[in-house]
């Protein structure tokens, strides 16, 4: 009789700890939220613009003398940076900034051009090269401290967990604008798709947007592009998923990517954004021209300052105050200084384009 009700007392204390062991877990469940960096990474030993006199006087201003106001983190609102990786090239492919505001559930996503002009490492470049080492850290490090923004986290991607994406959702609905025929023995690349509107399945929806040729704007088409979609995307997510299913497809794919998210700041963000009462995309496109120079030749996008600067403080500052003019772009890396038709688009005050809204 004894051993019985030691047995029931001993089972009793190991369910009561384990009851206690779930809330505890659970309770931690409830509390997680990711880290959010609370730094200003562009304000901090950042080098500053040479001096007014050893530069065109009228390109921005004395950004030395300017003083740098306390920036205070908005903890409600998270920056990601997104970058597609072309395999055969190594060069990034398409660059996403985008943001997450928790309380709207709003997302904003902006595309900057690979082939926006940079100048880093000592040379004029274009920005899809920063990523050639598969470093999505030194494009991070670049962006923040250029376009003065605060990035919580990275991706970097690669054509294979898209197709795993698209195929999960069970395709994405596409207007092919026109015939996309390529073939390209080199790259394995063979793409053969008909105009007009379809389903198309992980690998056509990544030959989609891999689709290069025949744009009559050139690479700009082939972004719209990317624009379609990520919308179409994003409302298959947000009209046929669940908050499991989302969850359930995130483990399938974070080990697909290079990314400082864990599964457990997936789920956060699901479960937020799923919980949403309204949730919205916004797309939009780096203010800016596209430019082609000769003697080398070469086309590059150059990001006109003051459309860059508002399309930031709209959509992407992630602090309680608007970023400055006097600090936008200290080191002027975005611009060739001496060259007049890059002066003309940096300096050229255009208004972000119209966001496509999904």
């Amino acid at each position: 009789m004894k051993l019985d009700k030691i047995y029931v007392i001993g089972l009793i204390i190991i369910l009561s700890l384990a009851l206690i062991l779930c809330s505890l877990l659970a309770l931690k469940a409830a509390l997680y939220r990711p880290e959010a960096d609370t730094g200003v990474p562009f304000s901090d030993n950042v080098p500053m613009s040479p001096p007014p006199d050893n530069r065109p006087e009228s390109v921005i201003g004395d950004v030395t003398t300017a003083e740098t106001p306390d920036y205070v983190r908005d903890k409600d609102k998270y920056l990601f940076l997104a970058v597609g990786v072309d395999k055969a090239s190594g060069r990034g492919d398409a660059i996403m900034l985008i943001s997450f505001d928790i309380p709207s559930g709003a997302v904003s996503v902006m595309q900057i051009p690979r082939d926006t002009y940079i100048e880093w490492d000592g040379k004029e470049d274009k920005i899809n090269s920063i990523v050639l080492d598969r470093d999505v850290y030194a494009m991070r490090d670049i962006i923040e401290v250029t376009l003065c923004v605060n990035i919580d986290y990275t991706a970097l991607i690669d054509l294979e967990a898209l197709e795993v994406m698209v195929d999960s959702v069970g395709g994405v609905e596409i207007n092919v604008p026109f015939d996309m025929k390529y073939s390209d023995p080199f790259q394995d690349l063979y793409i053969d798709l008909k105009a007009g509107l379809q389903v198309l399945d992980g690998k056509k929806a990544t030959d989609f947007i891999r689709f290069r040729s025949d744009y009559a704007d050139g690479d700009l088409g082939r972004i719209d592009a990317q624009k379609q979609f990520m919308s179409s995307l994003f409302k298959k997510v947000i009209n046929e998923m669940n908050l499991a299913q989302a969850v359930s497809l995130a483990r399938g794919i974070l080990p697909m990517i290079e990314t400082d998210l864990t599964i457990e700041d997936a789920a956060y963000f699901a479960g937020k954004f799923f919980a949403a009462a309204e949730r919205k995309l916004t797309m939009l496109t780096a203010p800016g021209f596209q430019l082609h120079k000769t003697n080398p030749e070469a086309w590059y996008y150059v990001l006109s300052r003051g459309g860059t600067l508002e399309a930031i403080n709209t959509y992407f500052n992630v602090y309680e105050n608007d970023i400055t003019d006097a600090i936008f772009d200290p080191s002027l890396i975005l611009c060739k200084e001496e060259d007049d038709d890059f002066l003309r688009i940096y300096k050229y005050s255009m208004l972000p384009p119209k966001p496509v809204e999904g």
